[in-house]
């Protein structure tokens, strides 16, 4: 059996995950491309390597610690970032994390 992990939307998590979450981003980005890690830089660099389509907004609130992408997003940023998946789950409790037993 498989596990298959819901992540609940960023409004669901305590602001101070949020606001962890966000260092975390910052830190992951600011270290592989040795700029700052503002909005306008990130969109533009994960747009022009990313296939997947996210707004300059949604960068901004991935940023500034008021919302987090979804998991599956999670985990392709963790893979751009070049920075492994477990440092942004590790601010993340359980508790903001639905597990289902229901096979994948």
């Amino acid at each position: 059996m498989y596990w298959s992990y819901k992540f609940l939307p960023g409004k669901d998590m305590p602001s101070k995950a949020r606001i962890k979450f966000s260092a975390v981003l910052a830190k992951a980005f600011s270290d592989k491309f040795s700029i700052d890690p503002t909005p306008r830089n990130f969109y533009e660099k994960y747009h022009s390597a990313m296939e997947d389509d996210v707004s300059y907004e949604t960068v901004r609130k991935w940023l500034n610690g008021e919302s987090t992408p979804n998991f599956d997003r999670i985990c392709v940023i963790s893979k751009w970032l070049d920075i492994d998946l477990n440092k942004f789950l590790d601010v993340i409790t359980l508790e903001q994390i639905n597990l289902s037993a229901d096979p994948i």
